[in-house]
């Protein structure tokens, strides 16, 4: 809302990832790393907005947790903990479809919406 500001959560990232497939590196312990089972997992990207560094340390103070991040350590995933399903990324796990396969965050969602109706 105001781009100018000193606080900025979310900030302009120092490069674009517009069109580009960069690799994401799970956390150990974390719902995503369960999802993966994996170390490294290339994703597709359309964005030029991050995560600003000042702010990791009071989303996780406030039950966010960090679950990927980039091959510079920056931040690309984060959870809620004990929430159902929340989750918020930084690269967009639905393009797999684009190649044929499915993404397991986007059936972790509907996995879980499907729980949540019952």
């Amino acid at each position: 809302m105001t781009p100018d500001s000193d606080f900025l959560v979310i900030s302009r990232l120092s490069c674009s990832l517009v069109e580009v497939e960069q690799p994401v590196f799970t956390v150990p312990g974390t719902r995503f790393a369960e999802l993966y089972g994996m170390e490294g997992v290339s994703f597709g990207y359309h964005c030029s907005f991050g995560l600003d560094r000042r702010f990791e340390q009071d989303l996780e103070a406030a039950g966010m947790r960090v679950a990927a991040r980039d091959a510079a350590g920056e931040v690309r995933l984060i959870e809620l903990s004990g929430h159902p399903f929340f989750v918020g990324t930084l690269f967009q796990p639905e393009r797999l479809a684009l190649k044929g396969k499915n993404s397991p965050v986007v059936d972790a969602f509907i996995q879980s919406a499907v729980a949540f109706t019952r």
